[in-house]
């Protein structure tokens, strides 16, 4: 079994550690991307390995099809770039991912935001990849709880830890292919993009909100970074919450 790896940030590196000290006979391949926060980490964990490692800057290019000419199936380990459809089907079996949403809900980006905000379910997926963004058959899936306190950062930290143990849990199954895809239900899809973001959760001082769409918004922009706002008198102004139940 021949299996290209492409890992990134935190959940990336953590996975890398996971299929390196786990026993496996496949040939694994690893494509470690430029811009990664822990490529340095990465790479330090895998040139103790025995597996090899081949950095690409660019994703789309022929070259990289060419490369994976031969290969079993490709993993993204929390991969933040979309591959075109000649990279998706240079593989025999095509590319696993991992999304940090309960699919069909919240494909494409920010889903913890949106999560909170239309009310969606919260969840991770492993899912197959197809050329149309996070519509690929899911192979397995976690729900991750929510209430009124939770914040962005609460759903995004879980969406780690989860899809984590998701993927340990079904490491075997994948190396191996025992994989059973479960066609998504498209009527219960929803989408969004990155330049949503900001202009939905921008505050108008003089617009009309009902207290739980103003929480809501404000909770889920709650998370390091850039958060929910509004302007005053030429003036950015960040908002932030913190919700406690003191009573059940």
């Amino acid at each position: 079994m021949k299996i290209a790896v492409f890992p990134y940030g935190r959940v990336g590196n953590t996975l890398t550690r996971f299929i390196v000290e786990a026993e496996n006979t496949a040939q694994l391949f690893f494509y470690l991307a430029d811009g990664d926060p822990y490529l340095v980490a990465t790479k330090e964990l895998l040139a103790e390995s025995r597996y090899t490692i081949l950095k690409k800057r660019e994703f789309k290019g022929r070259k990289l099809a060419e490369q994976l000419s031969g290969t079993d199936l490709g993993i993204l380990l929390w991969f933040p770039y979309i591959l075109k459809k000649h990279i998706i089907e240079s593989t025999e079996h095509g590319f696993i991912n991992l999304h940090p949403s309960l699919l069909p809900y919240n494909r494409g980006k920010h889903p913890w935001y949106w999560n909170i905000v239309e009310d969606t379910p919260a969840g991770v997926s492993i899912h197959l990849v197809d050329p149309d963004i996070d519509c690929g058959p899911v192979l397995w899936q976690e729900s991750i709880h929510k209430d009124i306190s939770t914040t962005a950062n609460e759903i995004y930290q879980k969406s780690e830890s989860q899809i984590v143990k998701l993927f340990c849990e079904h490491y075997d199954d994948i190396v191996n292919l025992r994989l059973k895809p479960i066609e998504q239900n498209a009527s219960l899809a929803t989408y969004h993009v990155s330049s949503e973001l900001d202009k939905h959760s921008e505050i108008k001082l003089d617009s009309l909100y009902t207290a739980r769409q103003l929480i809501n918004i404000i909770r889920a922009r709650t998370l390091p970074g850039p958060s929910a706002f509004f302007y005053e008198d030429g003036k950015k102004y960040e908002v932030r919450i913190d919700i406690r139940c003191i009573h059940e």
